[in-house]
């Protein structure tokens, strides 16, 4: 996914008077960005976490049991929540692109 990405909105206050609807996509955008840097920061952590863990598997006797299962519940607690994250980033970006053929569509009908 490309970062630099560039979106145009052309919308009159005609179609929008309130400013609602370009109000709405700005949200839904500041939302998936934000999961999204989230997503990214706990997949960094599951990384992290895993190598504790890999190392328990191939060698069980050179970590404590503690760490062990701190390192396990760690990896599985940044794997629930990146989940999560990817389930809510996708919901937010259908009504990021929701909102932005709404304005396109009031957009065009005035035109």
């Amino acid at each position: 996914m490309d970062d630099q990405e560039l979106t145009v909105l052309a919308i009159s206050r005609a179609n929008d008077p309130d400013g609602s609807k370009l109000r709405a996509a700005l949200e839904a955008h500041f939302e998936v960005e934000r999961l999204h840097a989230l997503r990214v920061f706990l997949l960094y952590l599951m990384c992290v976490s895993g190598v504790p863990v890999w190392i328990a598997a191939g060698w069980p006797a050179l970590l404590p049991a503690g760490l062990r299962n701190l390192s396990l519940l760690a990896w599985a607690a940044c794997a629930t929540g990146s989940v999560m994250c990817t389930i809510s980033e996708l919901r937010w970006r259908r009504r990021l692109l929701d909102g932005e053929a709404d304005l396109a569509r009031s957009r065009t009908v005035s035109s």
